[in-house]
């Protein structure tokens, strides 16, 4: 018996679950429909097939819009269903299959009215609902299984045949395109049917097949001889062939994978379940068959291939139902990466000697990759710098094998690309380019001096300096190495492949270093640079001994000054001896300075000049006394040397006896120039000592004497030789007090007036002034005008004492002054008082009388 018609086989059911809700779509499609029971209450489960008893659609989960999109591309279709009718005569169209959206709208519907059988199919000829070209025929049969198939071609003929007989035909003008993919798939009865009428179709469902091609007669009539019940073989597809392409592992470093994996996405249908039932995988062609390939796992439809070689392979999926066995093969080509191998490997160094240089990169093709050899392949290449700090220019960017320049140094990184049309492999190639260092032993423009230590010098090179090492690689290092040029004396490096390295001179003198770096991987990239190093001793100072102490004579002024010769001496080992070397304490750089001297002042209180300042042996003279530390000190333009000496300047004492004053006596009776004792305070200060050196050396001694005055030698001082005591007077008249000071070196002098009177010794003197009754008053003491100049402590009170009746005060101008102006404003007489107090609080009063007319 020949098998079923399955070429374009869209959906298949064959009702041989026996149980459940769910009618499978065994027909082996890539996304199955399958079609849910809406009522189990009016469907029963039976041998081989499924009957209906009441409205209980089986309807897709969603629209059918695979089986839609395959029919309107080919403009053809087969509906075939295997039923047994539960009636003879239906009321109303009753779907047996039907591909709609409702009542009103369908792509087509196969069913039953009365005992006819019924075919509706929508094309751009007809309308919507497919009513206007409908057809029918043949005669519902309840005892026996009844095949029915309606088909239509590309030409619009449309048939519907019953057990194997074509029982009706017509043109079903137009084509499928206007068919609507959102209709879902129903069987025994319409999809969303709400408007009361009866759809619903009963009887016993044993097979619904869809095809996108109208089957032929004699495929219809193979189907009908093949029977509704009969079991049907598995439906196997391995799926597609594939191409697999193995990763390129060469641009990571990762290892080399050992295999490259593949989902195989077979699918196998079974029309009915059985315990016997087996699915397997198995190799029937390529590399290693059978066991080139490892299935996990290898019974099931879907699986993973895994390939450890390129190549091609045949690979099986083989399902038995028990009885029938099925398979079918899939070409899996696996292609590897292709393998490129370089000359002179991937890591290289360049030496870059000029502004540019060029290197090859010679490539060889070691591994094609192709896994299906006989086929047309090409390999492809693409060089491209995937790094670098500048531009490289690439000469033949698309071939295997290519040059390279470069311009600058720095890591660069070469990427060639080789493609065999499946897979492209990356492969890295590093270049170093490095050019010529450039080092520096000493950054300063001149020599290296440094101290000489006894018994030898080590010093550290820190001046030296890489201005550029040339390393293309910044991670590497040049090689450096130190060495004596020229020198009277041992050098000792600490490493001399160190950049600033201690070294160590076995004596002062001129050396001359040179350094020299050399690039590791090119020898012939190498710089030298050389320093100069001086090792010099410092200068020998003596600044001589202290000289004796100085006295400056204060007792002529502005023109005090005192000079001592000062006589020092230096000595020097004649290095640096270089021009161009600065001088000493501020000096301007000198053409040759060779050991220059210089005499300053360290401390002292007043200035000190040096004649001359620059020699050895210079006088130094002082204005002010004090205690003076000179320093002389010698340089060679690097080192420099001091030594100090001590000078004491002492001079004469300076004294203050104190104000001059003017006091008011008392007279004694009878009247005359003896007066009552009077005790005045002396109070004497030492301005300045005189003594330069105050450490050990006693303070000066006073003395107190009095010069002149009435009636010598009376009166006395208490205490003459304190600086504060006191004096008795006991006349009248002027006196003088002399204090002296004596420190050892000079004596130093003061004196202060004291003037004594009562009020016999003052007159009030008057003449008119400018204006009309304006009299300019003074007073006289002792005979003596006084004035601002000779008031010695003295206050002055100028006020009214008696005027005329109803005649208003004068105006004093200035009452507190030795002298005023007095503004009289009446005739007649007036008098007039002036009150004269000294320090002391005593005072005076003195009237005089002036009459204006």
């Amino acid at each position: 018996m020949a098998a079923r018609a399955k070429n374009q086989l869209l959906a298949l059911y064959t009702f041989e679950a026996g149980s459940g809700t769910v009618v499978h779509d065994v027909s082996g499609a890539d996304v199955p429909l399958h079609l849910a029971i809406g009522d189990p209450t009016k469907a029963n489960w039976i041998a081989n097939g499924l009957s209906l008893t009441g409205p209980a659609a089986l309807v897709s989960d969603a629209g059918a819009s695979r089986i839609a999109d395959a029919i309107k591309a080919s403009n053809e279709l087969t509906i075939e269903a295997w039923i047994k009718p539960a009636s003879d005569n239906v009321t109303g169209l009753a779907r047996i299959v039907t591909l709609s959206g409702g009542p009103a709208a369908r792509n087509f519907t196969i069913g039953q009215r009365g005992a006819a059988y019924h075919a509706h199919l929508r094309s751009t000829g007809t309308n919507l609902n497919a009513s206007n070209q409908a057809m029918a025929g043949g005669a519902a049969n309840t005892s026996d299984l009844i095949h029915l198939v309606c088909t239509r071609d590309a030409a619009g003929i449309t048939r519907l045949f019953v057990n194997g007989q074509q029982v009706s035909r017509r043109v079903v003008n137009g084509d499928f395109s206007n068919w609507d993919n959102s209709f879902r798939l129903a069987l025994g009865d319409d999809f969303n049917s709400t408007d009361g009428h009866i759809r619903t179709w009963p009887g016993e469902y044993h097979l619904v097949a869809i095809y996108s091609r109208a089957l032929s007669p004699e495929e219809i009539v193979q189907n009908f001889d093949f029977g509704a019940d009969a079991n049907l073989p598995p439906v196997v597809s391995a799926g597609p062939d594939l191409t697999v392409n193995w990763p390129d592992w060469t641009d990571t470093a990762l290892p080399q994978p050992a295999g490259v994996s593949a989902g195989l996405n077979g699918r196998v249908t079974h029309d009915r379940v059985s315990p016997l039932q087996t699915t397997r995988w198995t190799q029937v062609g390529g590399p290693g068959s059978p066991d080139g390939v490892a299935f996990t796992p290898d019974n099931a439809p879907a699986t993973t291939a895994v390939f450890r070689e390129k190549g091609r392979y045949v690979l099986r999926l083989s399902s038995n139902d028990g009885s029938l066995l099925m398979n079918d093969d899939v070409v899996v080509v696996v292609n590897r990466p292709p393998q490129v191998v370089f000359e002179h490997g991937n890591d290289l160094k360049f030496a870059l000697t000029e502004a540019s240089g060029t290197i090859t990169l010679d490539g060889k093709l070691t591994e094609n990759g192709w896994g299906d050899e006989p086929a047309a392949h090409a390999m492809t290449y693409r060089w491209s710098l995937a790094s670098g700090p500048s531009t490289a220019v690439i000469e033949h960017p698309d071939q295997l094998s290519t040059s390279v320049r470069f311009t600058g140094r720095g890591i660069y990184e070469l990427v060639l690309e080789a493609n065999n049309g499946f897979v492209t492999s990356r492969f890295r190639v590093g270049v170093v380019v490095s050019q010529r260092p450039a080092i520096a032993a000493s950054v300063a423009t001149g020599p290296r001096i440094e101290l000489m230590l006894v018994p030898a010098t080590q010093i550290t090179l820190s001046d030296a300096s890489v201005i550029d090492n040339g390393l293309g690689d910044p991670t590497a290092a040049l090689e450096l190495l130190w060495e004596k040029v020229s020198g009277e004396g041992t050098v000792t490096f600490n490493d001399p492949n160190v950049l600033n390295t201690p070294v160590v001179f076995s004596q002062n003198g001129v050396y001359v270093l040179q350094l020299t770096a050399t690039n590791p991987h090119h020898p012939e990239l190498t710089a030298s640079s050389q320093c100069t190093v001086i090792i010099n001793q410092r200068p020998v100072v003596d600044a001589g001994p202290d000289p004796a102490p100085l006295f400056l004579d204060l007792t002529r002024p502005g023109s005090a000054r005192v000079a001592v010769m000062l006589d020092g001496t230096a000595s020097d080992d004649g290095l640096p001896g270089l021009p161009g070397l600065p001088g000493l304490s501020g000096l301007p750089w000198l053409p040759n300075p060779g050991l220059l001297l210089l005499w300053t002042k360290v401390s002292g209180p007043g200035t000190v000049r040096f004649t001359p300042p620059d020699m050895d042996y210079t006088e130094a003279e002082f204005t002010q006394k004090g205690k003076y530390v000179l320093k002389l000190e010698a340089g060679d333009g690097h080192l420099t040397a001091e030594d100090t000496v001590t000078v004491i300047v002492n001079a004469t004492p300076l004294v203050e006896a104190g104000p001059n004053r003017k006091v008011i006596t008392t007279p004694t009776t009878p009247p005359g120039s003896s007066v009552q004792p009077l005790t005045l305070p002396l109070n004497g200060i030492i301005v300045d000592d005189g003594i330069g050196d105050p450490s050990g050396t006693p303070a000066p001694t006073t003395n107190w004497d009095r010069v002149s005055g009435p009636a010598l030698p009376v009166p006395g001082i208490a205490a003459p030789d304190n600086l504060s005591t006191e004096a008795t007077l006991d006349k009248n008249g002027s006196y003088e007090f002399k204090l002296t000071a004596r420190n050892g070196f000079g004596e130093g002098f003061d004196s202060i007036f004291i003037t004594a009177f009562d009020l016999s010794q003052v007159e009030i003197l008057d003449e008119p002034g400018s204006q009309n009754r304006q009299f300019k008053f003074s007073c006289k003491i002792g005979g003596v005008l006084i004035n601002a100049g000779n008031m010695d402590g003295l206050t002055f009170e100028w006020a009214r004492f008696r005027v005329p009746t109803g005649v208003s005060a004068p105006q004093v101008s200035t009452p507190n002054g030795a002298d005023t102006l007095i503004q009289f404003r009446g005739r007649g007489e007036h008098e007039i008082q002036l009150t004269i107090t000294d320090a002391a609080g005593n005072n005076i009063a003195k009237r005089a009388t002036i009459t204006i007319v």
